[in-house]
């Protein structure tokens, strides 16, 4: 139930903050700015995953083909889930002004922080229940 909740706040925000990257991609001033932004939801996206799917008590139990294992897919659904999303934010295109596309762009970057944090405070809290 948790995977299924993660993966559907991250696909919401990664879609936000596609969505928000083409509208400020024409108008901004450091067209860069926003790929980093993108790229930091993204990376979030991937931590979150791989503590979500059992990657840290692996890590510590030195189960490398595990821990292996638990990167590749959560890099491999974080890879998904951006062009994804990515790519239904170009057919969908919301119409959003600038300053609402920069608040939407700090919004979900807030949001995966605190989202990553939890789930990982999740994966914390479940691998010392189970010891």
């Amino acid at each position: 139930m948790q995977l299924a909740i993660l993966a559907f706040v991250f696909g919401v925000l990664l879609f936000l903050m596609s969505a928000a990257a083409l509208a400020l991609e024409p108008v901004s001033a450091s067209p860069n700015l926003w790929r980093l932004a993108l790229l930091l939801l993204a990376s979030l996206h991937a931590a979150a995953g791989f503590f979500a799917i059992g990657g840290a008590p692996a890590y510590a139990e030195a189960r490398w083909s595990s821990v292996a294992i638990a990167a590749a897919a959560a890099v491999g659904a974080t890879a998904v889930a951006t062009i994804v999303a990515f790519r239904l934010a170009a057919q969908v295109r919301l119409g959003l002004w600038q300053g609402a596309a920069t608040s939407i762009v700090f919004a979900t970057l807030a949001a995966g922080c605190i989202s990553a944090a939890l789930v990982m405070t999740l994966a914390r809290r479940n691998s010392q229940n189970s010891l």
